[in-house]
C-alpha cells in the first residue's frame, strides 16, 4: 500500500473514531475503530469496528451501517482528502482471535507446570 493511502487511512481512522464517539447512543458499549482500509481511488473504504461488550455486537454494527451516509457526510466535512469514501463497516474479530491464542498458550503453560 502506498504511503499516501496509509496516511489517509490513519487520518480517517482518527476522524471516524471521533465521529462515532459523538454519534454513539448512550446505551451502546464503547466502540473502537480498529482500522480503515481505503481503496486506491479513495472512493470506498472498509472500516473495522470492535465493541467492548460482545453482546449484541451485530445489532450495534447494523446501527452504524444504517448511519453510514450521515457518518460519511460528517467525515467529508472534517477531512482534507479530495474524496469522501462510501463506508462499509465490518466487525473486527482480531481481539477474539488474540483471546483464543492466549487461551491456548495458557493451557500449554498449565500442562508444562503440571507435567
Amino acid at each position: 500500500m502506498s504511503e499516501r493511502i496509509n496516511k489517509i487511512n490513519a487520518e480517517w481512522q482518527k476522524l471516524l473514531a471521533e465521529i462515532l464517539a459523538e454519534m454513539t447512543p448512550k446505551d451502546f458499549p464503547l466502540v473502537s475503530v480498529t482500522y480503515v482500509d481505503a481503496a486506491k481511488d479513495l472512493r470506498n473504504a472498509t472500516v473495522g469496528l470492535s465493541f467492548l461488550e460482545k453482546e449484541n455486537e451485530e445489532a450495534h454494527l447494523k446501527y452504524f451501517m444504517n448511519q453510514a451516509n450521515k457518518i460519511r457526510k460528517e467525515l467529508g466535512s472534517r477531512s482534507v482528502a479530495k474524496y469522501t469514501p462510501q463506508l462499509r463497516f465490518k466487525l473486527d474479530s482480531t481481539m477474539d482471535f488474540v483471546e483464543k491464542i492466549e487461551e491456548v498458550f495458557d493451557k500449554l503453560k498449565d500442562k508444562e507446570e503440571d507435567g
